[in-house]
């Protein structure tokens, strides 16, 4: 039983508090020790030596791979042979008193009937060389075409025959008719010279009758001409017929042929759609005259299409060579020369109202390299200048503070200053401060100073900023306003309405608001400021009509990370952005 006297139970409870403070300071000291023992060293900071090397600024843009040459595959259409001599109305004309043939047949028409079955279909992703077979189609209808065509062609000879061999027998019996009338003639003229002593009505008989003599001549004359011409009509007609029954036979020979389509130069083989299953297209399907069956993009004209800015449209000339660098082989590199270059820029598409100008240029590859495939994207890299033999860091390990560019050295407890030379996307030249062998730290150790171009480009977008909030003073000040409140509760409602402007009561600048929008910029009066002003005024209403300036310098502000390099395009995948990363050192250099 505790006792009830007041010492003896305040004695009490003070050693029960002794128990428990020193208990929880055993646990704190247990913990304590497991932590230190236990924990993690901090990470060794990657350091760089110093090294003299050739330094390469490069230009690197992306870009496409495509086939100038891409022709598509089609079922050919049927043959339209021109009308031959079939139909022509007309027997012989006037005969001489023998058999006439008339001719009249007609091949007019098209060959085949406009569809056709494939039978035979390269399979698709092969990379065809010349000579080799794309499509079969089904030729047995154009073949029962020809038989027909060839038995009407020996008909055809046959009658041709036949009409010669009575046109000489025609012949024949003319001569044997101009003969008899020729005697006829003689004869009368004759007895004509012998009446001299006959009557006088006597020789007036014999004169008519010579003169129906002579006129019977002259009709059998113009009889015998009428009949060789009607001759030589049907045998013109017979012969048309003959040359349009071949002419037939060889169009018929030559869909035969068509019908066996022949890659004529090296291309990858891609299928079309067939419209009438919706699916690709495949041996056994019916097809149509012109459908589109094929693509064949053009090995043997590979090329990367590449737009220059117009600012660095000196850095690339023609001739030059270019590095091709794939995501789908990050280890390879393909190498390119520049064949063509546009002389005239285009507005660039990807921004609205963009002042932005680029020039189009190709850089002709090796189509037989069977990675490379039309359709995909890449980073071209060009070679702009090659300096040689300088000593080179990386841009992250260089940082800046105050407009002082330093480094971190390893051995040395503060920062060392260095003056820089020119750079690429990864290496900077070192002018001053630093020698071929020192080892510095390619991160910071401590949280000081910015990455490299931090400064530049605050000051970018301050005044980014600063020339919007004056355009928009200018518009305002011109009387052009909008009710952007209005316009984000309308998108709010209808999503759909957010982009362009047709989703809210936009109007172009009259000529009288661009003269005053270039005199409030002191800008001259030219054509082409009057349409950079028109476009200025356009696409900064467009910037502000969203949420207005605040919320454009918000997105401004946002556009680029604290100390993210703009030179440094692909960086993050090859040595790092240029970023803070925290201090793991406590302040120390290793």
């Amino acid at each position: 039983m505790i006792s009830e006297n007041p010492k003896v139970k305040e004695r009490i409870h003070s050693k029960v508090l002794r128990l428990v403070l020193l208990s929880i300071a055993v646990i704190v000291i247990v913990v304590f020790v497991y932590l230190f023992f236990t924990k993690e060293p901090p990470p060794e900071l990657e350091t760089y030596t110093v090294t003299r090397q050739d330094l390469e600024i490069t230009l690197t843009e992306p870009g496409e791979i495509k086939a100038l040459r891409n022709d598509p595959i089609s079922m050919p259409g049927p043959q339209r042979p021109e009308r031959g001599g079939g139909g022509d109305r007309g027997g012989g004309g006037r005969g001489g008193g023998g058999m006439t043939i008339n001719i009249t047949m007609s091949y007019g028409g098209s060959i085949g009937s406009g569809e056709a079955q494939i039978i035979q279909l390269i399979p698709e992703g092969t990379r065809a060389e010349v000579g080799d077979t794309l499509i079969r189609f089904d030729t047995s209808e154009l073949l029962t075409q020809r038989e027909m065509y060839v038995e009407n062609l020996i008909a055809a000879q046959e009658a041709y025959d036949d009409l010669v061999e009575n046109h000489l027998l025609q012949e024949e019996q003319e001569e044997r008719s101009i003969e008899n009338q020729t005697f006829t003639l003689e004869s009368r003229r004759l007895n004509l010279a012998l009446a001299e002593f006959s009557s006088e009505n006597t020789i007036k008989e014999m004169e008519i009758q010579l003169k129906i003599a002579e006129l019977d001549s002259m009709k059998l004359e113009t009889r015998l001409a009428w009949s060789k011409i009607s001759r030589a009509n049907q045998l013109a007609r017979a012969q048309r017929s003959i040359n349009d029954i071949n002419n037939r036979i060889e169009q018929v020979d030559a869909q035969i042929a068509a019908y066996t389509v022949i890659a004529e130069y090296p291309a990858l083989v891609v299928y079309e759609e067939n419209p009438q299953t919706e699916q690709k297209v495949k041996v056994g399907d019916r097809t149509f005259t012109y459908q589109q069956l094929l693509q064949l993009p053009d090995l043997s004209s590979i090329n990367a299409v590449i737009h220059i800015n117009d600012i660095d449209r000196e850095k690339v000339w023609l001739g030059q060579e270019g590095r091709l660098h794939l995501e789908a082989y990050p280890d390879s590199v393909f190498y390119g020369e520049v064949t063509d270059f546009a002389l005239i820029s285009q507005s660039s598409q990807r921004y609205e109202y963009s002042n932005v100008k680029i020039f189009e240029l190709h850089l002709l590859l090796d189509g037989t390299d069977p990675r490379l495939v039309p359709g995909m994207t890449a980073m071209v890299e060009f070679v702009v200048e090659r300096i040689e033999d300088v000593p080179v860091i990386p841009l992250s390990a260089v940082f800046e503070s105050n407009d002082i560019t330093f480094v971190y050295k390893v051995g040395e407890s503060i920062p060392k200053q260095v003056v820089l030379g020119k750079k690429n996307e990864l290496m900077v030249e070192v002018k001053s401060g630093l020698e071929e062998g020192d080892v510095i730290l390619k991160q910071r150790p401590r949280n000081e100073g910015f990455a490299l171009g931090y400064y530049d480009e605050k000051q970018r977008r301050e005044e980014a900023i600063a020339m919007l909030d004056e355009h928009f003073r200018t518009i305002e000040e011109l009387g052009i306003s909008y009710n952007y409140d209005r316009y984000r509760e309308q998108s709010r409602l209808s999503p759909m309405r957010g982009s362009g402007y047709q989703s809210m009561d936009v109007r172009e600048p009259t000529y009288d608001e661009v003269i005053t929008f270039l005199e409030m910029m002191d800008m001259e009066n030219t054509a082409q400021n009057r349409e950079e002003a028109r476009e200025l005024i356009m696409s900064t209403q467009n910037a502000g009509r969203d949420s207005g300036l605040t919320d454009l310098q918000r997105a401004l502000g946002q556009g680029m990370e604290p100390g993210m390099q703009r030179e440094s395009r692909g960086q993050g995948e090859r040595g790092g952005r240029g970023g803070v990363p925290p201090d793991t050192t406590g302040g120390r250099i290793r």
